[in-house]
């Protein structure tokens, strides 16, 4: 029997959560991600953000705020960071959940804010504290 004339051999996989499956032999698998260390902890704050959000939230905002958390993320984890796009996010949570609005100042102030200034240049700190004005909402 030649090899063409083989039973070759079937794999069926399911329920993969994102695992990697590798099937047969001398393969290898490479992985690459277009996130850096910042992103992640971008992540990893956001998550923080939604798991407080659904544990202090009142079940009427909660949608509303998640929503919020994943406009945030799209503007803050863009190419070109979305500032207007974080202020207002921000000045939401001032005005519907205003004990959280301090985590999300300091989410835009932090990774995320590391993100805006290297987006428009290094120095720029200062002129993104105050473009943002966390420490005093201006809600009119």
């Amino acid at each position: 029997m030649s090899n063409s004339d083989q039973p070759r051999p079937t794999t069926n996989v399911s329920n993969n959560t994102g695992s990697n499956i590798n099937v047969g032999e001398n393969n290898s698998i490479r992985i690459t991600s277009g996130s850096g260390a910042g992103d992640t902890e971008v992540q990893r704050e956001l998550n923080k953000l939604r798991a407080r959000i659904q544990a202090e939230a009142p079940p009427e905002t909660q949608s509303a705020a998640l929503n919020r958390v994943a406009e945030l993320e799209a503007a803050g984890t863009a190419v070109e960071p979305d500032k207007i796009t974080m202020r207002l996010v921000w000045l939401w949570f001032s005005k519907h959940l205003p004990g959280l609005a301090g985590t999300v100042g300091s989410l835009i102030l932090g990774p995320i804010g590391g993100r805006v200034v290297e987006a428009v240049g290094d120095g720029l700190t200062a002129e993104v504290n105050r473009y943002f004005e966390l420490d005093q909402p201006s809600l009119s």
